[in-house]
């Protein structure tokens, strides 16, 4: 018995996904009723948990960018942090200053005089 015949039978008989358990040969309706109706249950877990939550704390820009450049400290301080992750938080601190620098008004001269009454 020579290895190709060997193999040839091996494959033909020993390894078979049908004999896995759990294995199942679908045509194609059944495969698009079973995404229908997953895709029909509804989650009631997900949704309770979020009706039930206060509403969101809004989060400001000043926070944002704290956030930012403490995650980018760290960052640079591993040594196995990844550069691109790096650069990209770098391209996050500069989106996010830019919209603190477009909110935020220019003060005027009298605003730094205390007025007296």
């Amino acid at each position: 018995m020579d290895l190709k015949t060997s193999t040839e039978k091996t494959l033909k008989n020993g390894y078979s996904d049908n004999d896995q358990p759990g294995y199942q040969v679908k045509d194609d309706a059944a495969i698009a009723a079973e995404a229908k109706s997953s895709a029909e249950l509804p989650e009631e877990s997900d949704d309770d948990a979020v009706e039930d939550e206060p509403s969101e704390k809004k989060v400001s820009l000043a926070e944002a960018l704290n956030c930012a450049e403490t995650l980018l400290d760290f960052l640079e301080q591993e040594a196995d942090s990844n550069f691109s992750d790096i650069l990209t938080l770098h391209k996050l601190r500069t989106s996010i200053k830019l919209k603190h620098c477009k909110n935020t008004k220019q003060r005027l001269l009298p605003d730094f005089f205390k007025k007296t009454s």
